[in-house]
């Protein structure tokens, strides 16, 4: 719709799965789309329906401005057990930037947690990152009484993969847990892109000293030496659940050739064993299925 004020978009409702919950999106157009609110309401005690929820953006200031064509509104169902607080809930919304060229936009993922004796609800996390458009949706989760999941597709040059982002939700505070990623080699690039901080708790207790200088050396972040994937992930048949991936790093000197040692437990469970420059002895079976493409959506059969 037309008006003085630009292009309106139109309102939509919508029950959420379990019916519980009545969602209310509406647009204002912007450039190469819309900029989508929502809203959320639940029956009171008389059976009317109460507005407990919103996401819009009402600050235009540059930076804080942040446009969004929402994918998803995700609502954690509602505890009936006795003494249970029944207005405790963890709310996801999913979106992406609109723009007009490129495949390659912002995704946005953000949380928020209502409880009985909160005047609001309160944001607990909003995430972005760069991501890959071209699927459908380009962006996916999932969200439980007490864990959030969310997936899309990164790139780190010619190397794509799925971003796995699983958060547990402890005393209004959230914290990364596994799965972080759902290869040896996505789990690799998943290490060295974190902080040290955080990719130490994903590192064998004995080896993190000397892999905390790997990590400097090899950088972390967008600072980090260009890598290539291109050393084929190889088995070790002398330890029944370690896999060796190989990366060559560009370097302004000379080449840096980095073997990583990592340990796959099942389902999705990595951790850091060891760096070397050299490959190890026994690590030299190929397993062109250990790298192959994996998502958690629509079947997340790792719980």
């Amino acid at each position: 719709m037309e008006s003085e004020l630009g292009l309106l978009g139109g309102i939509h409702t919508d029950r959420t799965s379990n019916n519980e919950f009545l969602t209310v999106t509406t647009a204002v157009g912007v450039l190469c789309g819309y900029d989508e609110s929502a809203y959320l309401y639940r029956r009171d005690d008389q059976k009317r329906w109460r507005r407990f929820w919103e996401s819009e953006q009402n600050d235009y200031s540059e930076n804080k401005y942040l446009p969004q064509m929402l994918h998803a509104i995700r609502v954690s169902p509602t505890n009936y057990d006795k003494g249970a607080d029944k207005r405790e809930h963890l709310i996801l919304t999913l979106g992406t930037n609109p723009w007009c060229s490129s495949n390659w936009h912002p995704v946005y993922d953000r949380v928020w947690q209502t409880k009985s004796n909160h005047p609001e609800p309160k944001l607990l996390l909003d995430e972005s990152e760069i991501a890959f458009l071209g699927r459908d949706p380009p962006i996916q989760g999932s969200v439980g009484p007490h864990d959030i999941l969310v997936e899309y597709t990164i790139a780190r040059g010619a190397f794509t993969r799925q971003q796995i982002h699983h958060y547990a939700v402890e005393e209004g505070k959230v914290r990364r847990v596994d799965p972080v990623a759902l290869s040896p080699r996505d789990f690799v690039d998943e290490w060295l892109t974190r902080v040290w901080t955080e990719s130490s708790a994903w590192t064998q207790t004995k080896s993190r000293a000397a892999l905390k200088l790997w990590h400097a050396r090899l950088k972390s972040g967008p600072d980090r030496l260009s890598g290539n994937f291109d050393i084929p992930t190889l088995y070790c048949k002398n330890q029944s659940d370690v896999w060796q991936v190989g990366i060559n790093f560009e370097s302004p000197q000379k080449p840096v050739h980095a073997y990583f040692l990592v340990r796959w437990r099942p389902p999705y469970h990595f951790t850091m064993l060891a760096i070397s420059d050299h490959p190890k002895r026994g690590c030299n079976e190929r397993d062109p299925e250990a790298d192959e493409p994996r998502t958690l959506f629509p079947i997340q059969d790792w719980r």
